[in-house]
């Protein structure tokens, strides 16, 4: 059976730029049955994608960080460089 996946996106210019993939089942709902705003878990998948002044250790120190707080898949995608690393 396939997962259902639920995005969370955060793209904006000039700033660090990710996406997060949550599981349905795993997103926190508040107490009228709706999806929450916040999530105080790791995402089940990181998109992080590295603009022109941020520095790759950093954003890959962030996937990593992900990864040991229960991530399962992250992706770093460089696109000046035309390149991704995926864990």
């Amino acid at each position: 059976p396939s997962k259902s996946f639920a995005f969370s996106f955060y793209l904006r210019q000039n700033e660090n730029r990710y996406i997060t993939v949550f599981t349905w089942e795993r997103i926190p709902s508040e107490a009228n049955g709706e999806a929450s705003n916040t999530f105080a878990i790791a995402p089940d998948w990181t998109i992080e994608i590295l603009s022109p002044d941020q520095s790759q250790t950093k954003v890959t120190q962030n996937i990593l960080r992900c990864l040991k707080q229960g991530t399962q898949m992250g992706w770093l995608i460089a696109p000046e460089e035309k390149t991704e690393f995926i864990s």
